[in-house]
């Protein structure tokens, strides 16, 4: 096994200790009290709820991940973010998260949006061209 193999498999290890359980799909939300959320499919752990819906984007098929920890806590921590969208969408899977124009934001509580890119879709940007 690789040693990126062996760290993916001994993060996943860790992950199941601090953050549980793997997600179990549960009730969706009422389509007449959130609309915007019709043909949402929800997920729940031990520790977070993430709404999952497919978005038609100029680039193809995206997912839209809402997440919140049951606790209703803050996340922000990127790992667990990226835990979340490895658990949900893949490690392989590229997300981007949004911050909006003032004028656009929506912030009553603590929930965290991720979209999921399409498969093979790649940004003009990465980690990796940190610095080039």
């Amino acid at each position: 096994m690789s040693s990126s193999g062996a760290h993916r498999k001994a993060h996943a290890r860790a992950w199941a200790k601090t953050h549980g359980q793997d997600f179990v799909e549960h009730a969706a939300p009422d389509p007449h009290h959130y609309p915007a959320l019709a043909g949402a499919r929800t997920l729940v752990n031990n520790r977070y709820m993430v709404l999952v819906r497919d978005v038609a984007t100029p680039w193809g098929q995206a997912k839209h991940l809402h997440i919140q920890r049951l606790d209703t806590k803050r996340i922000h921590s990127w790992r667990e973010l990226q835990d979340v969208k490895n658990a949900i969408a893949g490690a392989d899977a590229v997300a981007v998260e949004m911050y909006p124009a003032e004028g656009q934001v929506i912030d009553n509580c603590h929930h965290y949006h991720l979209w999921v890119l399409p498969a093979g879709l790649e940004l003009p940007f990465s980690l990796g061209s940190v610095g080039a």
